[in-house]
């Protein structure tokens, strides 16, 4: 699922018009969409705050502060704004995939799932929602039959006994590759990362990956494909850096980076 942002551009300042708000409100609207169009996020911030003292009945503008938020990494003030926003119109699609999509990525999937749930209601025939939905039902399924090996900074999980020793065996490469990024970037998780160890027919299932892909992260977990781990140890010790890698990036810089 995609933020839409150019579409909410669109609708945002259509809604507005259609409803006749004042006109210095649809200004700092527009200001506000453009501005995220343009990934200008504090811009942005400010038009919305500033039109809300204009409006404080506009559900548009608390959801234009929530994907503000959202897209700083700061999921309690967007959780606020997203819900203010939902309140006030409970058909905001937008509103319902950030919620969906924050809960995903703490961890928190039956809470998603929830939020997809009741999305999908609203839109049935939306093929994307649809699929979506399916793929997470499919890995809570999944999830609720794992097993798990920890660490002081990684949770990795699999499927059975015999995937335990690969567990262990991506614990202390994740902790060698912990220490050494996080001394290289000056930047280290606040929580535990999960990890999740699939089969190659699991991993193209839920992530939608390419053939090629050796691992994923998704803002929610690294995601791995044992493959011919074994058979490959040094390729392993790489991919499962690498994605790590891309943790520590995305807490760095969460927007615009591939």
């Amino acid at each position: 699922m995609t933020l839409g942002l150019l579409a909410l551009l669109t609708v945002g300042t259509a809604t507005l018009v259609a409803q006749q708000v004042n006109i210095r409100t649809l200004q700092l609207a527009q200001e506000g969409f453009a501005a995220l169009d343009a990934g200008d996020l504090d811009t942005a911030r400010t038009a919305f705050e500033r039109a809300l003292q204009q409006d404080r009945n506009e559900p548009m503008l608390f959801l234009g502060l929530g994907v503000v938020a959202y897209q700083q990494q700061e999921n309690s003030e967007a959780r606020r704004h997203l819900e203010r926003a939902l309140r006030l119109d409970p058909t905001l699609s937008l509103a319902h995939v950030l919620l969906a999509r924050m809960r995903y990525e703490n961890g928190d999937l039956f809470g998603a799932i929830r939020e997809l749930e009741e999305l999908a209601a609203q839109h049935p025939d939306d093929t994307e929602i649809a699929e979506e939905l399916e793929s997470w039902q499919q890995e809570l399924a999944l999830q609720n039959r794992m097993q798990q090996s920890l660490s002081d900074h990684f949770t990795v999980s699999y499927e059975g006994p015999p995937e335990e020793a690969l567990a262990v065996w991506a614990l202390e490469v994740l902790d060698r590759a912990y220490w050494r990024l996080r001394q290289e970037l000056s930047v280290y998780p606040i929580r535990a990362v999960p990890v999740v160890l699939y089969t190659l027919e699991q991993f193209r299932d839920l992530t939608r990956a390419p053939d090629w892909a050796g691992g994923a992260f998704d803002g929610a977990a690294i995601r791995i494909p044992m493959r011919d781990a074994l058979d490959h140890p040094e390729e392993f010790e790489r991919v499962l850096a690498h994605e790590f890698a891309h943790v520590l990036i995305h807490k760095i810089a969460p927007l615009n980076v591939p």
